[in-house]
């Protein structure tokens, strides 16, 4: 599990990762503990396979990012040359998404924020040209953390399924106190109203 804070308030230039970037992030976490495992030798070339659906891309590239950087030729399963790879890491997502908990705040006036978790579960198993299968295990990653509720728009993708939730549900205090703190603003305003004229 990772963990990546507590979400204050922060400025616009600490506005947290959106849900396609820790998304990757897991992906890569799944494919560096497969390396590990692996001991993959820089210089191999390795076909890359996944389910081909909507998080392919995600996959792929969150995949070729962690290859390239231990030196790893990494090409797609339809690519002309990935019959001469040395091996190939089939990386197929069995569940991939975003969901939130209830708002909550801090106190009465602070900011709406919400607790989001993004899970990813892969079946992984890296076969070699001869054959031999090396290693086919489940792979769980998860990461939490603290966002503002005013940051979904910002950080959820329009078309991807797996980076968007369920809307949050309203905290305890947003769907019980809300109504009477409007109705006691509105009755200050309307008896400073009728004071100031008199």
């Amino acid at each position: 599990m990772i963990h990546t804070g507590s979400g204050h308030a922060q400025s616009p230039s600490q506005l947290r990762p959106t849900n396609v970037e820790q998304l990757q992030k897991i992906v890569r976490s799944v494919v560096e503990r497969v390396f590990q495992a692996e001991a993959f030798q820089p210089g191999l070339c390795i076909r890359v396979r996944n389910g081909k659906d909507e998080n392919s891309w995600l996959v792929d590239q969150s995949a070729f990012d962690v290859l390239f950087a231990h030196g790893i030729k990494a090409v797609v399963a339809e690519a002309g040359d990935s019959a001469n790879a040395d091996g190939s890491l089939e990386i197929f997502p069995i569940s991939l998404g975003v969901r939130y908990s209830p708002v909550f705040r801090d106190d009465l006036f602070s900011e709406a924020r919400t607790g989001r978790t993004i899970e990813g579960k892969f079946s992984v198993s890296v076969i070699w040209k001869n054959g031999s299968v090396g290693l086919a295990k489940d792979y769980s990653e998860t990461i939490t953390d603290t966002i503002a509720v005013s940051d979904l728009p910002s950080i959820e993708h329009p078309t991807l399924r797996a980076a968007r939730g369920e809307p949050p549900a309203q905290g305890f205090f947003d769907s019980l106190l809300e109504p009477f703190v409007i109705l006691g603003t509105l009755a200050i305003a309307v008896y400073l109203l009728f004071t100031v004229r008199s």
